[in-house]
């Protein structure tokens, strides 16, 4: 699970995007996230868990939202209600 960049809800499946490739697992994010390391990983919108340690800059949006750009050059949006969570845990 650490090579895993992001995982994005599909409804009741999830999306893996890990080292240019995807799968699809058959669970809804929710379940997911709960079996998951809080170290590693954490909810950045409703609909996207992101492993931090795969995160390399982050930029704030007119909004209010946040702009999350990944090693593997893809931006995630980092909503405005776990915005502070996720600007706290990247030291922010």
């Amino acid at each position: 699970p650490h090579d895993v960049e992001r995982f994005v809800s599909a409804a009741n499946y999830v999306v893996v995007h890990w080292a240019d490739r995807e799968g699809l697992i058959r669970e809804t994010l929710s379940a997911l996230e709960e079996r998951l390391d809080p170290n590693v990983f954490a909810r950045c919108h409703r609909s996207t868990i992101v492993n931090l340690a795969k995160a390399s800059e982050i930029a704030p949006l007119a909004d209010g939202a946040w702009r999350l750009t990944m090693i593997s050059g893809a931006e995630v949006i980092v909503s405005r209600s776990y915005r502070e969570q996720i600007l706290k845990r990247l030291g922010r």
